[in-house]
């Protein structure tokens, strides 16, 4: 039994991370297109704000997702 419930809590543990880490990679890509096209980036993070909350990295990716 215990080793069933170990499993699942390296699962789970482990999907945790991965969240985090793609959501500060996809912070990190988001931040850059924004430095690099000031105007376009603008009206496409305008468009986003309304679908999730965006919060400083990693737990934006986080409550995005969830």
């Amino acid at each position: 039994m215990f080793f069933i419930f170990y499993d699942f809590f390296v699962v789970y543990v482990y999907m945790i991370c991965l969240v985090c880490v793609v959501g500060f990679f996809e912070a990190l890509v988001e931040m850059f297109v924004s430095l690099s096209w000031g105007g376009l980036s603008q009206c496409i993070s305008r468009d986003k704000a309304s679908s999730d909350i965006h919060v400083p990295i990693p737990y934006g990716a986080v409550v995005s997702r969830l």
